[in-house]
């Protein structure tokens, strides 16, 4: 079996326990993310997402390896898609969705994917009930972001 090195990095982050101030605010993000997603859900009356551990880590993973190699891209060129990964991690889902962004603060990132027509849909899908959250500072004061969907 191949491991992938972004989430086994990220496994040992988890299992080490290892919470500096930096980790603290990815983790702040990830609850502000998600209760700005789920208002969104509820204005229109549509079940709020439940955070799916496993996606986390994969989204995680997307992340971290965004900022490593240095771009920005739905396709991973070590990871593939965010399907690919979903289904290499055992992942079953029968409708799956990403969003991207980079910004400085998670409030910003969901306006920003609030006024695109194709991430708010995802954000609305009520086909979707997990979300995944992956956050990574990219160091210039911003932070790549992660989203993770599936139903």
């Amino acid at each position: 079996m191949k491991y992938d090195p972004y989430v086994l990095a990220a496994l040992v982050k988890i299992f080490a326990g290892a919470i500096s101030p930096s980790t603290s605010v990815l983790v702040d993000h990830r609850s502000i993310i998600l209760n700005l997603v789920n208002n969104e859900r509820a204005k229109i009356s549509i079940q709020p997402l439940k955070m799916n551990s496993a996606l986390c880590m994969l989204a995680e993973s997307k992340s971290q390896e965004m900022v490593d190699k240095n771009y920005f891209s739905h396709q991973s060129p070590n990871l593939g898609s965010a399907f690919d990964m979903m289904r290499s991690h055992g992942i079953n889902y029968m409708i799956a969705g990403e969003n991207l962004a980079i910004d400085q603060n998670a409030d910003h990132a969901h306006i920003a994917w609030m006024s695109s027509k194709a991430h708010r849909e995802n954000i609305l899908n009520p086909s979707f009930t997990e979300i995944g959250l992956g956050i990574c500072a990219k160091g210039n004061s911003s932070y790549v972001y992660t989203m993770m969907f599936i139903g």
